[in-house]
């Protein structure tokens, strides 16, 4: 089988490599000549040799979390384009903290600013040109490959509108054969599996890709035989969804391929390091700066306005079911019903009779969230995740809501994907819940830290314009 087009992965670490270098060199050069007037180039010394070093190294490690040397034919060159600006974020945050630590002509502010602003044009023209050659050079390619699909389904007809996509891949697609025949697939169907012999002894394909299953392997034994009579190349298309995820991957454990149904970018080790990094730092930033001094104002209005605690504390759902206290303001009043004579959850809703005034503030300046960052502290919560939902309430819906239990992979958050998309608050009609789930389930599978700072950052937005849906 000719693989598809590679990633040209060291081409692209080496060429970022040396325009990160030649920026380096030139910024270092005209931070020297603007402090000491110096107009005839000079070698870096070693400290500059030995930042410049730490910054190639930050830079490869920042590349790696924000994947900038994933896939490269089926990205566009705005999402690698978006993936180098947080690259070169980094760099200017790593260039202004080893100002910190070396003192040097070359690393001064004019330096860090220079360096910045060039690296930006640089990487970013580096890139588009070297996408426009790769390109043009595979379009002259005159060994482009011809290519039938076995098989209808989903994923197939998915791999092929990318092949169509993409036709500087090398690849020309001929059509479907399948038994059944699918109305979206229509104008690219040539006829039932019986026909395959009739077609590869027709005209000349290179390859068969079959989309599995083909409802037993009989029939995917007599299809890979007749493709090899005709010496065409066979390749197999998993079809992952059937076990509920479009996007499961495939990793070999000694000489076994195993499938993996369930992403889970937390699953990893340095993921969960990362987060609980953030988690922990912005909930003793917010101890120290914030909850010093709003939190005893708050109690005292409470306690003004109603009878009962400061704290509202309820058993919720967290990671792996485990059952936790989560910890708000009250907001209610003390001893109101919490669940209906059916054990159901009594969800929050506009104009509830049982919010008391100052309960009601709170709500809509989401103030009454805050005692969670104890439970980020308490390692229960998360800054970002799926909302943690009322114990009556998780029983309620695992049965009702399609996918439900896989929100609970990663622990909880004070906020998240769904609540920044609207689906914040009461979760009536079920399709409301559902969809706060699917973002959920979104969030979980395409976690990274960037995610979550945008998550934050638009939190915060929301707070400053206003939620509807807090009440």
């Amino acid at each position: 089988m000719q693989r598809l087009p590679r990633s040209n992965v060291l081409i692209r670490m080496w060429l970022d490599g040396l325009v990160l270098a030649a920026v380096f060199i030139i910024s270092a050069f005209l931070a020297k000549a603007h402090a000491l007037q110096m107009k005839i180039f000079e070698p870096l010394a070693t400290p500059d040799v030995l930042v410049l070093f730490y910054l190639l190294v930050v830079w490869f490690i920042t590349a790696s979390v924000v994947k900038l040397y994933d896939e490269f034919w089926t990205r566009t060159l705005s999402s690698k384009l978006i993936a180098a600006f947080k690259a070169i974020v980094v760099q200017g945050l790593a260039a202004i903290l080893i100002l910190f630590a070396v003192k040097g002509v070359a690393l001064n502010r004019f330096f860090v600013i220079v360096y910045v602003g060039l690296l930006l044009a640089a990487i970013f023209v580096e890139k588009t040109l070297f996408r426009l050659v790769l390109i043009a050079l595979k379009r002259r390619e005159k060994n482009n490959r011809t290519f039938l699909i076995l098989g209808i389904s989903p994923v197939s007809w998915s791999f092929a509108q990318t092949m169509m996509a993409y036709p500087h891949l090398g690849y020309r697609f001929q059509g479907f054969l399948d038994d059944k025949p699918k109305a979206y697939a229509e104008d690219y169907y040539l006829g039932k599996f019986s026909r395959l012999d009739a077609i590869l002894g027709a005209q000349p394909i290179d390859e068969a890709f079959i989309a599995s299953p083909l409802h037993g392997s009989h029939r995917l034994k007599q299809l890979i035989s007749t493709c090899e009579k005709h010496v065409v190349e066979v390749t197999i298309i998993p079809d992952f969804g059937r076990f509920g995820n479009p996007r499961s991957s495939v990793s070999m454990f000694g000489n076994v391929p195993i499938v993996s149904a369930t992403i889970n970018p937390l699953g990893e080790m340095p993921n969960r390091l990362l987060k609980t990094a953030l988690d922990l730092g912005l909930a003793f930033i917010l101890l120290f700066s914030l909850f010093i001094w709003l939190w005893p104002i708050i109690a005292l209005v409470i306690k003004l306005d109603s009878r009962g605690p400061v704290l509202f504390k309820q058993p919720r759902q967290g990671e792996w079911h485990k059952v936790f206290l989560c910890y708000k303001f009250r907001t209610m009043t003390a001893g109101c019903e919490q669940v209906d004579a059916k054990g159901r959850c009594l969800q929050a809703r506009k104009d509830d009779p049982r919010i008391t005034r100052v309960g009601r503030l709170l709500r809509r300046l989401s103030l009454d969230e805050l005692p969670q960052f104890l439970n980020v502290l308490r390692g229960e919560m998360s800054v970002v995740g799926p909302r943690p939902h009322p114990v009556p309430l998780h029983q309620d819906s695992q049965e009702r809501i399609s996918h439900y239990m896989a929100r609970h992979l990663v622990k909880p958050g004070i906020t998240g994907w769904a609540q920044i998309h609207g689906f914040r608050g009461e979760t009536q009609p079920l399709s409301r819940m559902q969809a706060r789930i699917n973002h959920d389930l979104w969030y979980i599978e395409n976690w990274s830290l960037w995610l979550d700072l945008e998550i934050i950052f638009a939190t915060i937005i929301k707070l400053i314009k206003g939620d509807s849906n807090a009440y």
